[in-house]
C-alpha cells in the first residue's frame, strides 16, 4: 500500500469512528477532555499491552471533533512497528477473544485489503489496522473519546 494509499485508508478511518463516535456517548453530565483523553489511552493500551514489545509512536494530534452542543471528541492515534516476524492477521483474528470483558467488535462494513479490526468500549470507538511500511508491519491504533466537555467550558 503507498503512503497516499494509506493516508486515504487512515482519513477514511478516522471519518468513520468519528460518524460512530459522534452519536455515543454524548450523555447530559460530560466528563473533562482530560479524563476522556486518559480514558481512550487506557484502552489503547489495553491492546498494546496484547502485543510483542515495541516501539510507540504518539502521533495524537490536537485536533478534536465537536460532538453534542458544547462538546468534543478526543481522537488519539498510536503506531508501533512490529518485528517482519510479527503476523497481523493472526493477531487481529485472536484480539476479541483476548479482549477483556467490556470490549465489544463492532462491524464498520470496511474492506480493506489489510487486517483490521474496530470495538467500542465504555462509549470508546477504537480501530486497529496492521499493515506494511518498507516491509515492517506497523499496528495503527486509533480512538476516538467518549464526549467531553470542551476546554473553553471546562
Amino acid at each position: 500500500m503507498t503512503g497516499s494509499a494509506q493516508q486515504r485508508s487512515m482519513a477514511t478511518s478516522v471519518a468513520s469512528l468519528a460518524l460512530v463516535g459522534a452519536l455515543v456517548g454524548c450523555g447530559s453530565a460530560l466528563p473533562t477532555l482530560a479524563e476522556a483523553e486518559a480514558e481512550a489511552e487506557d484502552a489503547m493500551r489495553v491492546i498494546t499491552d496484547l502485543l510483542p514489545p515495541a516501539e510507540l509512536e504518539d502521533l495524537t494530534s490536537d485536533m478534536l471533533l465537536g460532538c453534542g452542543d458544547d462538546g468534543v471528541l478526543h481522537t488519539g492515534h498510536w503506531s508501533l512497528t512490529m518485528a517482519r516476524d510479527f503476523d497481523g492477521d493472526q493477531f487481529v483474528e485472536s484480539l476479541p477473544a483476548r479482549l477483556p470483558p467490556g470490549f465489544q467488535k463492532r462491524d464498520l462494513g470496511s474492506s480493506a485489503s489489510f487486517p483490521e479490526a474496530s470495538f467500542t468500549y465504555r462509549d470508546i470507538e477504537l480501530q486497529l489496522m496492521v499493515f506494511p511500511v518498507e516491509g515492517d508491519p506497523v499496528v495503527d491504533i486509533l480512538a476516538i473519546s467518549r464526549c467531553a466537555r470542551a476546554p473553553e467550558t471546562e
